[in-house]
């Protein structure tokens, strides 16, 4: 897999974290392909991790980071899945 992070830091610390791991080519598991149809020509990004420091407990920097985390993946024409 290739890899992506993002990572938001506030006064040189990491506030919160977002990891995912992309496929790139579409691959099949006992006859099942891993990726629908419409998708198969895009890279798949699968969320492995996403978190945020106990001292910036709620600022919603983890669902910020989320967000724009899907902003970006979204903006190179990616898709998402958690599996």
């Amino acid at each position: 897999y290739e890899h992506l992070e993002m990572t938001l830091k506030i006064d040189n610390k990491i506030a919160a974290f977002v990891n995912y791991d992309i496929i790139t080519r579409n691959w099949q598991k006992n006859g099942i392909y891993c990726r629908p149809t419409p998708f198969e020509d895009r890279s798949t990004y699968m969320l492995v991790e996403i978190g945020r420091s106990d001292e910036f407990k709620g600022y919603g920097l983890g669902r910020l980071l989320a967000f724009l985390s899907v902003c970006y993946i979204n903006s190179n024409k990616g898709t998402i899945t958690s599996d």
